[in-house]
Formats: structure tokens, C-alpha cells, sequence
């Protein structure tokens, strides 16, 4: 009997830990059309705990044309960026809590080095990641009307 009791805890603490570790780790994607085009639909990976913001797309070696990452930091602030183990060039956008772009940097490059050049945005709610040539492909200004279904 008391081993029976004994299986049935450890069975039921691991099936707890593998569903919470399995839902902790669960994607969530949004997607980006910018200027009302369809052809332009893009899908994000969201990210905003802090262990995947500070990570992003360090590590990822290819973006294709229809993907890229939303960050959510929660409330409007001050934004950094650093391109520090970044593997490919990216175009980085900044908006407002309301989608309005802040800023816009085309072909932020990989650095190496501990003195990577930061790139910033006052008043920044999102960021997006996307693959570098992105912002002149689609003609992106700060006027530009950018929707995140």
C-alpha cells in the first residue's frame, strides 16, 4: 500500500512538471500586416518574459521574408538593443504602446564584442525583429500603419 501511494505522488509530480514545463515553453505567435496588404503578412514569434527578450534571435542564423520576432515589455519605457551573438543582420522597429513606429534601424550588423554599438527608443512598448531589408521592402516610415493581429 505504501508503495502504491509512493508511485502514485511521483506519478502525479511528474506529469505536473512536464505539463508546466511544456506550457511554460509553448510559442505564441502574432502576425504583422503592414499598410493593410495581405501580401505583406508577416509571422511573429511574441516574447516577453525576460529570460527570452534577453536571448531573442541570438543563436538563429536565418530569417526568411515572412517572419520575425515581437517583443512586449508591458509598459512604455526606454528600449536598448545589442546585436552581441547575433548571427545575421536584422531591421529593428520601435512602437509606441499604440503601434506607432518610434524608430526605425535598417541593417543593425552582428558584434562580436563587448562594445556593440546599443541601439535605443524613448517611449517604446513593442519592438520587432525582422529580417534585414524589411523596412525598404515595404517602404516603412514613421507615418507607415502597422497592424499586429
Amino acid at each position: 500500500m505504501i508503495k502504491r501511494g509512493f508511485y502514485f505522488k511521483f506519478l502525479f509530480t511528474f506529469l505536473f512538471v512536464v505539463t508546466v514545463s511544456y506550457c511554460a515553453d509553448e510559442l505564441i505567435y502574432k502576425n504583422l500586416v503592414i499598410d493593410n496588404n495581405s501580401s505583406s503578412l508577416v509571422e511573429l514569434r511574441v516574447v516577453s518574459s525576460k529570460k527570452e527578450i534577453e536571448k531573442g534571435l541570438m543563436g538563429v542564423k536565418y530569417l526568411n521574408w515572412k517572419e520575425g520576432m515581437f517583443f512586449d515589455f508591458k509598459k512604455e519605457q526606454t528600449v536598448r538593443i545589442w546585436m552581441k551573438g547575433m548571427e545575421m543582420p536584422i531591421d529593428i522597429i520601435f512602437l509606441s504602446k499604440n503601434y506607432k513606429i518610434n524608430k526605425l534601424i535598417k541593417k543593425a550588423y552582428p558584434c562580436e564584442t563587448v562594445n556593440c554599438r546599443i541601439y535605443s527608443a524613448e517611449n517604446t512598448q513593442y519592438v520587432l525583429e525582422l529580417k534585414a531589408g524589411m523596412i525598404d521592402r515595404y517602404s516603412l516610415n514613421e507615418n507607415s500603419v502597422i497592424e499586429i493581429k
